[in-house]
């Protein structure tokens, strides 16, 4: 229905205050695997070192690592280094998105800062599926232009960056509703193509 319409091999990256996720579509259809946890981005290890658990069990999850509250953490102490205490008590995410934007250091520099480390996790689903486009949805969506260029840099420079790769990185074009209508068509057609298969079988039997 949008971006990846007519395209067969893409990734679906979904990151907000509530976590992070990923659906895989391949060859135009949605990759699941054995256990159902295809594209469970959010709980790649990125940190050894880390000793936050994740609620999954897990330590030094991608999730956790570019979780919101790391995000506003570090802006209200880049913030306060700069001298901008009063805002910094006060600082929201979509503040920082609106800052990075219109040219405040503070929040340039922690925007960089979190696009490098999504590089890191989302380039780790590209060398495993190698996808035409990499789509971008949920809250992070919003974050506007100064991230998602400082996004494409830095995945191009992580792997094999002596090798050419052509990964297309976008917004959705569904706002924060990307992943809610995917797996409503996801169900949708699943009921209807299983639905065709009974029917077809009861024909020929």
């Amino acid at each position: 229905m949008g971006k990846a319409r007519n395209i067969k091999n893409f990734f679906v990256f979904s990151a907000g205050s509530e976590g992070v996720g990923g659906g895989i579509i391949i060859k135009g259809n949605m990759y699941i695997g054995n256990n159902y946890l295809a594209g469970e981005i959010g709980h790649i290890r990125i940190d050894p070192a880390s000793q936050e658990v994740c609620h999954c069990g897990g330590r030094g999850c991608f999730e956790n690592i570019i979780s919101y509250d790391k995000i506003i953490s570090r802006a209200k102490e880049l913030y306060m280094e700069s001298g901008s205490s009063e805002k910094s008590d006060s600082l929201t995410i979509s503040n920082i998105f609106n800052d990075s934007n219109n040219g405040n250091i503070a929040a340039m520099k922690v925007m960089e800062e979190f696009a490098e480390l999504y590089a890191v996790g989302i380039s780790n689903g590209c060398m495993m599926i190698d996808p035409e486009l990499i789509i971008i949805t949920g809250e992070i969506a919003d974050a506007g232009d100064f991230f998602i260029e400082k996004l494409r840099g830095k995945i191009s420079d992580i792997s094999l960056n002596n090798m050419k790769k052509n990964y297309d990185i976008q917004y959705t074009s569904f706002n924060k509703n990307g992943s809610i209508l995917g797996g409503a068509i996801h169900s949708i057609n699943y009921y209807f193509d299983n639905c065709f298969l009974i029917f077809k079988k009861g024909i020929l039997h």
